[in-house]
């Protein structure tokens, strides 16, 4: 019996529905100062910063709460992401000037996606979220032997290390001041897609994870992969590559 042409369509999207796969990361740092064991909360005299990962490729959302009761000022040219030593700068004039204007409806007060100013304002006792870079493009590689395709790491041993870096002051000159937060994966889990849908569809905080997907498919480019990826989670691509 032949199958109809509708018939051969539904197999082979089934087929590929059940070849999506994904790692699941786990974050971890020794500087957390929040309560919450699955949420990331750093604080000092002046700032406090709460983080969620929560996204393709671990591309950062956090929010930086001004607890001192002067007005302070981020300076974003002067901020950065660093992964496994090479750094990524939050604001490039040459390229921020080609980007789009942000809506004004939006949450964020700065995204090296959208046209933000280089210098964000935050009165005593407000907040504002940021968005940063995604922090993996690529899978990591999980030994066969495990049965439970898991790999754990220490802060040694990690594939993947990080630190968001954020320079502030009291002057809208010049920031006299560092922020750094540092994390590293402590463990990658291989999920199939039934998997990876109950998690992220779970009540559970994941605010400390991250995902990343791919389709099984011989000769990918890491390049090309991140693209595919990638531009449904971030406007454009500059730093990267």
């Amino acid at each position: 019996m032949k199958l109809s042409i509708f018939t051969l369509l539904a197999v082979i999207l089934l087929f590929s529905s059940c070849m999506q796969r994904y790692q699941i990361f786990v974050i971890s740092s020794k500087e957390q100062s929040g309560a919450e064991k699955e949420e990331y909360l750093f604080r000092n005299q002046d700032l406090e910063v709460k983080y969620d990962f929560w996204s393709d490729g671990g591309t950062m959302l956090f929010n930086v709460y001004n607890i001192s009761e002067d007005t302070l000022y981020l300076h974003m040219k002067n901020s950065k992401l660093k992964v496994n030593g090479e750094e990524f700068q939050y604001y490039l004039e040459e390229i921020n000037e080609g980007l789009d204007l942000p809506d004004s409806s939006g949450q964020l007060v700065y995204s090296p996606y959208w046209q933000f100013e280089p210098v964000i304002t935050l009165p005593p006792r407000e907040d504002g979220w940021f968005e940063g870079f995604p922090v993996a493009l690529d899978w990591v590689r999980i030994d066969n032997k495990n049965a439970d395709h898991t790999q754990r790491f220490s802060k040694v041993e990690t594939p993947l290390k990080f630190q968001n870096i954020l320079n502030y002051g009291r002057h809208p000159y010049w920031g006299t001041k560092t922020l750094e937060n540092e994390f590293w994966v402590s463990m990658v889990k291989q999920a199939s897609n039934t998997r990876f849908e109950t998690i992220a569809a779970s009540d559970m905080s994941k605010g400390n994870k991250f995902y990343v997907s791919r389709k099984l498919a011989k000769g990918d480019k890491r390049k090309d992969f991140w693209l595919d990826i990638g531009l449904s989670v971030l406007e454009t691509l500059p730093y990267l590559f």
